[in-house]
């Protein structure tokens, strides 16, 4: 509760800092549709003047997730060791080790919903196989 109570609490707070942007939106927009309107509460430019600091943050952070993107596009796009994948094992050796019975394989390849209950030292508890209808 503590977690939502202070989440909604930030947002609010962004929110507020934000706000002489969503009035200027306002107003832009207001000026493009051509409706008259009274001034703005600010003068002209000062807005602008008090925006930069945050939109310089912006462009270093964007600048050096492009640098970033670019200096490991190489290592982003390899796909040597994901087309070089050792073979499957054996459905018997897998089966064996998850302790799966021959009945439960059997049920299990004719369902097409499988609902597979794990415990913690990685065996199978129980197979609950379902046909989609």
């Amino acid at each position: 509760m503590r977690d939502v109570a202070l989440t909604v609490l930030a947002w609010l707070y962004l929110l507020y800092l934000l706000r002489l942007l969503g009035l200027a939106l306002l107003y832009a927009a207001l000026d493009g549709l051509g409706v008259a309107h009274a001034p703005p509460p600010w003068p002209k430019g000062e807005l602008v003047r008090d925006i930069v600091p945050f939109l310089s943050v912006v462009l270093l952070l964007v600048a050096w997730l492009v640098t970033f993107a670019l200096a490991r596009w190489n290592l982003l796009r390899d796909t040597r060791d994901a087309t070089s994948q050792p073979a499957p094992l054996d459905r018997a050796v897998h089966d064996q080790h998850c302790g799966i019975s021959p009945s439960q394989r059997s049920a299990m390849d004719e369902s097409t919903i499988l609902i597979v209950d794990v415990a913690d030292t990685g065996q199978v508890v129980s197979v609950e196989c379902r046909r989609q209808v």
